[in-house]
């Protein structure tokens, strides 16, 4: 869409902005030659209003048309100003929120979620003789390969030393 020069009114109103600050007397020679000024430079009136209030607001020099033409350039080189973003939650990563979104996530993904045997349950109720897990903590083992080398990371079984110790004690008490 490319901008249309003011109307000859309009221009009548952006010299009578102009006649406030400098009490010049505008003629409709004046008039034309503004008119023509700013279909020559493709003003619009509301960049060529901005344009001679912020002339008036910074310089005391006579406003010609080149004025606000160069002022209209100027300020169309600029990158236009760039909205705010909102305000992002008080606490977007809240364990709740967390909580809430994994859960959906696993429904929409139809995981289930994997419950402990009876006999798992027992297991957890002892610390593991091979990897030293504490109680009601998984049993663990340590990557060998990769980025994470050294790091140690739940297995998705009891170790089976931790099974037969619980089952062994289990036996022992009956």
């Amino acid at each position: 869409m490319t901008p249309h020069p003011p109307t000859e009114s309009e221009i009548r109103q952006l010299l009578a902005i102009a006649m406030a600050y400098d009490h010049r007397k505008p003629g409709d020679a004046q008039v034309m030659a503004w008119h023509e000024a700013s279909r020559r430079a493709l003003w619009t009136f509301d960049e060529a209003r901005e344009a001679i209030l912020n002339h008036f607001a910074t310089s005391t020099a006579y406003l010609m048309p080149g004025h606000v033409t160069s002022r209209i350039r100027e300020a169309r080189s600029q990158p236009p100003p760039r909205a705010a973003l909102p305000s992002p939650p008080a606490n977007p990563a809240s364990p709740e929120r967390i909580r809430v979104i994994v859960r959906d996530l696993a429904a929409r993904l139809g995981w289930v979620a994997r419950r402990p045997s009876p006999q798992e349950q027992a297991a957890l109720a002892y610390a593991c003789p091979y990897c030293h897990a504490a109680v009601g903590r998984r049993c663990t083992r340590q990557l060998a390969r990769g980025h994470r080398r050294g790091q140690y990371v739940e297995i998705r079984d009891l170790h089976p030393s931790r099974v037969e110790l619980a089952r062994a004690d289990q036996e022992g008490q009956q």
